[in-house]
């Protein structure tokens, strides 16, 4: 798997499958990332290309992460976020996102907070979320992020290190998936 972020060009790579966008963009790298993370993870939609309903799951499952993870990062480096609000904010974003953002949505917010939770494997993605965190570190470190170049090149069975932020970030993560498959009764 392989990320390449700069301002004019930015791909996402997942074996020989390659979505890339020319020009400036106004998403993150780590958004860009998170859509990776779940190509890698799950058998869900990744990559935002193809149908307008398979686009749409895809950038569901990116957003599910990508807010799970930023929320989480903002608990671990600031506490600002209550640890037992993580889920219940996240799922509420969530719920905009279906129903206002990208409305008309192809199935309900549960239904895709469902397959999400009954698709991930678990354990590869608390396993490779510190890659997500030490981003979103680097991101949120006061300087702009899409002024920087970006590239990360990983294999699904890495166990990336990292910082103790981003540790503690896949510590709580790993409490937060629990919870997500508990929710839907795949404990």
């Amino acid at each position: 798997m392989s990320l390449c972020w700069t301002r004019e060009h930015q791909s996402i790579s997942l074996g020989s499958a390659t979505f890339s966008n020319d020009g400036p963009t106004n998403i993150y790298p780590s958004h860009d990332l998170a859509h990776l993370l779940i190509g890698a993870t799950t058998n869900l939609e990744w990559d935002p290309r193809g149908s307008k309903d398979h686009s749409r799951l895809a950038e569901y499952n990116a957003v599910l992460l990508d807010t799970l993870f930023s929320k989480i990062g903002y608990f671990v480096r600031d506490g600002h976020v209550p640890q037992r609000s993580i889920l219940g904010a996240t799922l509420k974003h969530m719920r905009w996102f279906v129903y206002k953002h990208y409305n008309p949505f192809p199935i309900e917010a549960e239904e895709a907070f469902c397959r999400f939770c009954t698709f991930v494997d678990a354990e590869k993605i608390i396993r490779l979320s510190p890659f997500y965190f030490e981003m979103w570190l680097q991101e949120n470190d006061g300087t702009d992020p899409t002024g920087r170049d970006w590239s990360l090149l990983f294999n699904e069975s890495d166990a990336p290190g990292g910082s103790d932020t981003a540790l503690r970030g896949r510590t709580v993560f790993a409490e937060q998936i629990e919870r997500m498959l508990k929710a839907v009764n795949r404990a």
